[in-house]
């Protein structure tokens, strides 16, 4: 997936990045992300994917640092 954030900040562009429940907008191979957001950063998301003609299935813990540009998961 490719995004161009014009004009915006490095936070701005991390914030719109890291908001995965827009990934199934952006992309038709991405099905569905549900997040559950727990406070200070952290989350769990579950992702539905097409991947290579099968339908693919995870959970992932993700800490996102805006203020210090940093993204983990």
């Amino acid at each position: 997936m490719r995004v161009i954030a014009r004009n915006a900040d490095c936070r701005e562009a991390l914030a719109l990045i890291t908001d995965y429940t827009n990934w199934a907008r952006a992309s038709a191979q991405v099905l569905s992300v549900i997040v559950e957001r727990e406070g200070d950063g952290l989350s769990t998301s579950s992702w539905e994917v097409v991947f290579r003609g099968g339908l693919m299935r995870w959970s992932e813990r993700d800490h996102v640092k805006i203020d210090e540009l940093r993204e983990a998961f």
